[in-house]
């Protein structure tokens, strides 16, 4: 399946995987250096079907989790992000999940019954994380109305989301 890459770029932690985002090894962005543009998003969109429309991005405020179905924190994260983009969305909040699963299927039973109101992706071949460079399960990115990764948040705890939160309040203003 052919991946879409982003017009508007996002980016976004217990399990280990191989992945993370910055300006080193080809473009790829580090997580804890300075944050910097943010690399393309792209994916098999899970819930329309068909290549991920990252233009609709574009302006907002964007959360990207990368997440697996293996990873326990991922599954932790979810009902989390979703309750941000139902809060936050109106006021210019998207979330995209990710999903590294090395299998279609896997990927959808990990999404099933979780009633996520955002967009559930899976790179099918692992470029859009390989491109991010990531190597936690979960990480996620915060990115700001002009691109900009913010912040980034390896692994998911309850610390994560009270930091999470408060990055995300500041960035909407």
């Amino acid at each position: 399946m052919a991946l879409v890459t982003a017009a508007a770029c996002l980016a976004c932690s217990a399990c280990s995987a191989s992945a993370r985002p910055g300006s080193h090894d080809g473009g790829a962005l580090h997580v804890g250096e300075r944050i910097g543009p943010a690399l393309p998003v792209a994916g098999r969109d899970l819930v329309a079907g068909g290549d991920f429309d990252a233009a609709r991005l574009a302006g907002r405020v964007i959360l990207v989790d990368f997440c697996a179905s293996w990873c326990g924190p991922c599954k932790a994260s979810m009902p989390f992000y979703g309750e941000l983009h139902r809060r936050y969305h109106d006021q210019g909040l998207e979330v995209v999940a990710i999903s590294v699963d090395e299998d279609e299927a896997a990927a959808r039973r990990f999404f099933d019954g979780l009633s996520l109101p955002f967009a559930l992706l899976w790179d099918s071949d692992h470029a859009v994380v390989g491109r991010w460079d990531i190597d936690t399960m979960p990480t996620s990115f915060l990115i700001d109305r002009q691109g900009v990764v913010r912040h980034a948040h390896p692994g998911f705890t309850d610390a994560t989301r009270a930091r999470t939160e408060a990055q995300l309040q500041v960035l909407l203003k």
